[in-house]
């Protein structure tokens, strides 16, 4: 997807999502958040991988969760953006 070479790039781990705080979540005056999930985007892939590594770790079903995500894309940040 960084056709080119050029541009910023954010990397996207196919089923990595975050969940928004606890206490949002329960005393948040927006109610689309008691369920909602985020599909986070990282300029590194480091960080991409050390979250993956923490949301498998926490997952009750660790086991049927890959060391690593199945599916890493690099997007062009301004492509993201403008879309």
């Amino acid at each position: 997807h960084m056709e080119g070479g050029v541009g910023l790039p954010v990397f996207y781990g196919e089923g990595l999502v975050k969940k928004p705080p606890v206490l949002k979540r329960l005393f948040g005056k927006e109610k689309a958040w008691a369920t909602s999930s985020l599909t986070p985007l990282y300029f590194s892939y480091e960080d991409l991988m050390r979250d993956w590594k923490v949301m498998r770790e926490r997952s009750q079903n660790k086991n049927r969760i890959p060391e690593k995500p199945p599916k890493v894309e690099v997007f062009n940040l301004m492509d993201v953006v403008t879309s």
